[in-house]
C-alpha cells in the first residue's frame, strides 16, 4: 500500500503478507509445501524491491500449530527484515505463546496479555493501523466479539481524518471460496455497522 500525504514526495509504503503457516524446523506443510522457503523468498523480494517497504504487517496464521518452537523459528526468519514488523494472530495461532516469544512487540499487549484478544492501534507514517482480533481459540471460523466493539468504535473515532487501515484475519464478506465461506466470520454485520460510521477508514481482510 502506497499512501501519499499532502506532500507528493512524502510517501509511505506498507507491505502486507499473511497465512505463513510456518512449521518448526521448516517441515513441509501437507508434506509438499515449503512455507518457510516461501517466506524467505517473499522477504528477499521485499528487500530487493526498488522502493523498500517502510513497514510490514502480517495478518494471521503466522505458524501452523501455535507452538513456541514454531514461533521461535518464525522469529528467526523475520529477523531478516530491517523495518518494523507488526503481527496479528489467525485461527492457527496461540495468543499467549505468540506474546511470549515476541515479548518485545509491545503492541501485542495493548489490550491484555496471555490469551486475551490482541487488538491494537499504531501510527505508521501517514497511516493508522488498527488490528482487530476476531479469532476464536480452537475454532477455524472467526467471530466478532460485541464486547470489543466499543474499543474499536472509540479507536476509529479518535482520529476521524487520518487514513486508517483495519486489519483482521477472517474475511468479513463472502469470498466465493466454499470452505472458507463455511467457516466465515460470525457477527460480520456488527463490524460493518461500525465501519460505515467512519467513511475515511479502509480495511484489509485476509483469507485463511
Amino acid at each position: 500500500m502506497n499512501t501519499a500525504t499532502d506532500n507528493p514526495d512524502d510517501t509511505y509504503l506498507l507491505a502486507h503478507i499473511t497465512d505463513l503457516h510456518i512449521k518448526a524446523g521448516g517441515k513441509l506443510s501437507y508434506r509438499m509445501v515449503d512455507t518457510a522457503g516461501a517466506l524467505r523468498r517473499c522477504i528477499a523480494s521485499l528487500l530487493a524491491a526498488p522502493q523498500r517497504p517502510d513497514s510490514v504487517v502480517v495478518t494471521g496464521d503466522l505458524v501452523d500449530f501455535g507452538t513456541e518452537e514454531e514461533y521461535r523459528f518464525l522469529r528467526g526468519i523475520l529477523a531478516a527484515l530491517p523495518m518494523p514488523v507488526r503481527l496479528l494472530p489467525g485461527n492457527h495461532d496461540h495468543r499467549a505463546t505468540l506474546r511470549r516469544v515476541f515479548a518485545d512487540h509491545d503492541y501485542l499487549f495493548a489490550t491484555g496479555d496471555g490469551d486475551a484478544p490482541i487488538h491494537y492501534s499504531l501510527e505508521a507514517g501517514p497511516l493508522r493501523l488498527v488490528a482487530f482480533d476476531c479469532t476464536v481459540p480452537g475454532k477455524p471460523g472467526g467471530e466478532v466479539d460485541p464486547a470489543a466493539l466499543p474499543w474499536l468504535e472509540a479507536t476509529l473515532a479518535a482520529q476521524p481524518h487520518r487514513p486508517t487501515l483495519l486489519m483482521l484475519h477472517h474475511p468479513p464478506f463472502h469470498t466465493g471460496i466454499g470452505h472458507m465461506d463455511q467457516q466465515g466470520l460470525a457477527g460480520a454485520a456488527l463490524l460493518e455497522a461500525v465501519v460505515r460510521r467512519h467513511p475515511r477508514m479502509g480495511w484489509r481482510a485476509t483469507r485463511r
